[in-house]
């Protein structure tokens, strides 16, 4: 009689771990899906699908005008062009790309803030202030003294695609 009491005891114990352990692993994975959520919804997502959208329209100017690089001795009338992109395309992009890094830098993946990110940032501060002096007829600079950090695309691309596969590991789809 003592043994089948010490028998359901046991099994009733190794019922109660497993069932533990099981809810915590779930648990887990649960706030580790909402983690990776958040990081495609608030950021990864928006900051490569916009990089990809001004990558596309840099390609477009470039081919209009005809040229490899705009501050390659541009003409005026090729300066005249890139202010409109600039104003009208770049900026907004490049605003709303700085602002999601402002708001949402708490979902940076690494534990170091990326190099291109503060590139970037840099990148839009000072073509602001160029375009803020075009507001006021200053034409006496066009380009920023940083360069568009190339490598932020690739940044983007690799931790989008990362966190897509993480996400379908998640849900079960791999």
């Amino acid at each position: 009689m003592n043994f089948d009491i010490i028998t359901t005891v046991f099994l009733a114990f190794v019922g109660y771990l497993i069932t533990y352990l099981y809810d915590k692993r779930q648990h887990s994975r649960s706030e580790s899906l909402a983690l990776v959520n958040q990081r495609l919804e608030k950021f990864y997502g928006p900051l490569y699908f916009s990089t990809i959208a001004g990558k596309t329209s840099y390609e477009t100017l470039l081919k209009k005008i005809g040229r490899d690089k705009v501050n390659d001795n541009p003409s005026n009338s090729e300066l005249k062009e890139w202010r409109d992109w600039v104003v009208n395309i770049f900026m907004p992009i490049n605003i709303r790309q700085r602002d999601i890094i402002y708001e949402n830098a708490f979902l940076v993946m690494e534990d170091k803030t990326p190099e291109c990110l503060v590139n970037f940032v840099k990148h839009v501060s000072e073509l602001e202030v160029i375009a803020y002096k075009w507001s006021r007829n200053d034409f006496s600079e066009h380009f920023p003294i940083s360069d568009y950090p190339r490598d932020m695309e690739k940044y983007f691309v690799d931790s989008y695609v990362r966190l897509k596969n993480e996400q379908n590991e998640l849900i079960g789809r791999k």
